[in-house]
């Protein structure tokens, strides 16, 4: 595949209001998860994400994510916290 082809098969994709297993499949090679570590008291936990055709992008330390603070419970007695406070990895 292309980068011509992933960039027409994410513009199928821009209107979406749900995040399915078939766009995952389309757009996603594979996820890498590291190991957790515990950096200045806090848990951090990395992750890559290898798109199909562009591979992997690396986003700069100094972008903040412009989202509101989101944590998510991914199993009993795990949560998971976004925080547009925090710098991307």
């Amino acid at each position: 595949m292309s980068t011509d082809i992933f960039i027409k098969t994410v513009k199928k994709y821009t209107r979406a209001k749900q995040l399915t297993e078939r766009m995952l499949t389309a757009l996603i090679d594979k996820i890498e998860v590291f190991d957790t570590e515990k950096v200045d008291g806090k848990y951090i936990q990395r992750l890559i994400i290898h798109y199909n055709c562009v591979g992997n992008i690396e986003i700069p330390q100094f972008s903040k994510i412009p989202e509101f603070d989101v944590t998510v419970n991914t199993r009993q007695g795990v949560n998971v916290s976004y925080s547009s406070t925090h710098k991307a990895v």
